[in-house]
């Protein structure tokens, strides 16, 4: 037997591309709580951005309008402690 439970953790570990026109609480249904929430406006419009942990430094930044997703990428970051010559 699968366990459901784990193959629903490597389902989220596995999402780094998101179809745009998901609302807002599928992306959090896939990928859990966010780590940062932000709002802007442009051009009139509220854009939420949401960030998202994946490990290995990398973060998904997701942005939606009117709760509706519009755009999606992975951006990387480095370690707060860069090992110097070891």
């Amino acid at each position: 037997e699968k366990d459901p439970q784990a193959a629903l953790e490597a389902a989220r570990t596995a999402v780094t591309f998101l179809k745009e026109g998901l609302r807002t609480d599928e992306v959090v249904r896939l990928l859990g709580k966010p780590s940062a929430t932000s709002e802007r406006s442009e051009n009139e419009v509220v854009i939420t951005t949401y960030e998202f942990q994946r490990g290995e430094g990398r973060i998904l930044v997701a942005e939606f309008a009117g709760g509706v997703l519009v755009r999606s990428w992975i951006e990387t970051r480095g370690q707060q402690e860069v090992q110097a010559d070891r």
